[in-house]
């Protein structure tokens, strides 16, 4: 499901994903839901609850409470800093008009409860256009995909960076976005080969360059990852799904994008797929603890900064998926890692306890793609 922490008006928002209906049935949501973190209640908000609910686009730019993103999953957003807007771009549907991904963008407006399409194609399949590098034009647009990696900068500008794109065989990406959220214009700030088709930044592999030094020549390698910003609005990265500088798997690398000098530092991690963890001692931090390469965890920051990682999968052991439960901390300031709490091994069963009671010998089970949010006290 889409999720978006908004710590302005203390809530969780949801939105979708691949789910079963009340009477059982597996398909594509388009319901959106609210969290209250302090009354522990859930709120559905809209959407119909019906599978493969087709979108309601209305006109481009004109908010209605009839206009609908429709049934997806795996859809990118974004949270507005002022908790006025909740976006939303992309996903996938498996009966929407045929099958495929969508390369849509759209803002809800809390206080009206009104969708409005921002831009791209209303239909699957929309293609990339780059434009010129580092120049905002309304013909760009990052086409379709899912997954992408996400942040708001200290202008409440949107990033964008990678994701997966469904043309019938296999394409990550690792080119960067940013849309302006007072224009409504998209700029391609690189990655890729800049062409205009489907394939134009598919399947790159990783120029890491040198540990800790920014520059022109270094990129990311095309991925599903994680993101966030730090308190400068740098985009950082981390791991995922994707290629190192030659081949394809999980990895576990730390990426920092400054956003002023336009170049990237690879930070942390290995420039290689499937890389060995290192523990260390539970609860202290260390420049050699390494955490395992995983694709789909839960990434939060909390109110000092800190980064938090939980869960997500590996497949370094053929093609089979394991599910990790461990929680990791990193902190940006030192280049840190800490191994806090959980499972060191994969596909484990959790401890629940008693409903709401807290425990140190508590933990959920293991697993990857959560829907998840962070309050303003960084829970």
């Amino acid at each position: 499901a889409g999720t978006w922490s908004d710590s302005a008006n203390g809530f969780l928002w949801l939105y979708g994903g691949q789910i079963l209906d009340a009477q059982g049935n597996a398909g594509q949501f388009d319901d959106l839901w609210k969290y209250n973190y302090s009354t522990n209640q859930w709120t559905w908000v809209g959407g119909t609850g019906i599978i493969f609910a087709l979108p309601q686009y209305g006109n481009m730019g004109v908010g209605s409470t009839s206009n609908s993103p429709g049934a997806r999953r795996q859809t990118s957003t974004w949270m507005d800093k002022t908790g006025t807007y909740l976006w939303l771009f992309g996903g996938y549907c498996d009966a929407c008009n045929g099958n495929g991904s969508y390369g849509d963008l759209w803002r809800y407006e809390i206080a009206t409860a009104k969708w409005t399409w921002m831009s791209g194609d209303n239909t699957l399949y929309g293609n990339v256009n780059y434009g010129t590098l580092g120049v905002a034009a309304s013909s760009n647009h990052p086409g379709n995909r899912t997954q992408s990696a996400t942040m708001v900068d200290p202008s409440g500008n949107l990033w964008l960076f990678g994701g997966y794109a469904w043309y019938g065989n296999s394409n990550w990406f690792n080119d960067l976005w940013m849309y302006n959220t007072t224009t409504n214009l998209w700029t391609w700030y690189g990655g890729g080969t800049g062409g205009t088709s489907q394939n134009s930044a598919d399947n790159q592999v990783a120029i890491y360059g040198t540990q800790g030094t920014a520059s022109a020549s270094n990129w990311p390698g095309s991925r599903l990852s994680s993101a966030w910003s730090d308190s400068s609005g740098n985009l950082w990265i981390f791991g995922g799904q994707g290629f190192d500088a030659s081949s394809a798997g999980e990895l576990n690398d730390v990426w920092k994008y400054d956003v002023t000098l336009g170049q990237w530092a690879w930070i942390s991690g290995s420039n290689t797929i499937w890389p060995t963890a290192v523990y260390g001692t539970q609860g202290t931090g260390s420049v050699s603890n390494a955490i395992n390469p995983r694709a789909g965890p839960a990434i939060w920051k909390d109110g000092a900064g800190l980064i938090w990682i939980f869960g997500g999968a590996d497949s370094a052991t053929g093609n089979v998926q394991g599910n990790f439960g461990s929680l990791w901390t990193y902190n940006m300031s030192n280049n840190q890692w800490t191994y806090v709490s959980g499972p060191k091994s994969e596909d484990q069963g959790g401890t629940w306890g008693a409903l709401g009671a807290a425990s140190t010998s508590y933990t959920p089970s293991t697993r990857n793609s959560m829907a998840f949010g962070a309050d303003s006290a960084g829970s």
